[in-house]
């Protein structure tokens, strides 16, 4: 396909090779994404749904096992764990949404101005594509970021609050 213009430089050349393959490497992100998204989304919603009934249920141990140290220690130790079990994919997941969404904005502030018409076509395709972030769901259901583990730590809370009060009555 020729685009009007005379011949292009070799250093345009170079910039248009680049960016079909930053073109082609974005387009190999989002397909790992909507791999990834089919391959954990089911489990994510039930890892994410049951941790917040195992956080709150672990946060009541923690207050009843004050006296007893080994065992305080265990529940305080798988409290962590099932901390960081969710803190880190929701933690990517918002990386990955910040970053796709930073894109668009990387690829305009570029030095396109001065490139070929080839160049300026393929950037607009590009762009085009960069337009919606990336993002990652649990069932279909929510976005795995970092106000998702938020909801779920408050859910724990309320599960633990609950539990106490009942355990009082």
């Amino acid at each position: 396909m020729r685009i009007e213009g005379a011949s292009p430089s070799s250093e345009e050349r170079f910039n248009c090779v680049r960016m079909i393959e930053c073109v082609k490497t974005f387009y190999n992100c989002l397909s790992l994404a909507d791999m990834a998204e089919n391959t954990l989304s089911i489990s994510y919603l039930l890892q994410f749904s049951v941790s917040g009934i195992i956080l709150g249920i672990c946060g009541l141990q923690i207050s009843i096992s004050l006296s007893e140290l080994a065992r305080f220690a265990f529940i305080i130790l798988f409290f962590v764990c099932m901390f960081i079990e969710i803190y880190i994919p929701c933690f990517f997941g918002t990386i990955l949404h910040y970053k796709s969404d930073e894109l668009t904005a990387s690829i305009f502030h570029s030095n396109w101005i001065e490139q070929n018409a080839y160049f300026k076509h393929l950037m607009i395709i590009f762009t085009q594509g960069t337009i919606r972030p990336i993002r990652i769901f649990a069932g279909g259901l929510f976005e795995v970021n970092l106000p998702t583990f938020l909801a779920i730590v408050r859910m724990a809370y309320s599960m633990f609050a609950l539990l106490r009060n009942v355990g009082r009555v």
